[in-house]
């Protein structure tokens, strides 16, 4: 068996029985509001199967109020296309994405940092 097939074989396993979930990734763009400015507005939707896994938490005081963050991790297909452009809902919540990781000798999945928007 070739190292293509196995890869090949590999990526419909991992979409198949390690991506639980599903959610949507949103393209934008700019459109012009006529007064000089610009609204970002969704372009585009694509639902893609996933698995999102708390990465680290953190509170910071801000104001005299706290400021919960958290990082997520995204995996989805190896195939996905997805941005730092790109916003990401999963079970009605919304995400930014802030890294997207495409250093991967064998690409076996996508995955991405994401932070609640």
């Amino acid at each position: 068996m070739s190292i293509a097939t196995e890869i090949a074989s590999i990526q419909a396993e991992i979409t198949a029985e390690l991506l639980p979930d599903t959610c949507s990734i949103y393209s934008y763009s700019n459109v012009a509001d006529g007064q000089g400015g610009c609204t970002e507005t969704a372009s585009g939707t694509v639902s893609v199967a996933c698995r999102l896994d708390r990465m680290k938490g953190s509170e910071n005081l801000e104001g005299g109020a706290i400021d919960a963050q958290s990082q997520w991790m995204l995996t989805t297909p190896h195939d996905t296309v997805i941005t730092e452009e790109n916003k990401v809902e999963h079970d009605s919540v919304l995400y930014n994405v802030t890294f997207v990781d495409n250093g991967q000798s064998w690409n076996a999945t996508r995955r991405a940092t994401l932070e609640k928007a």
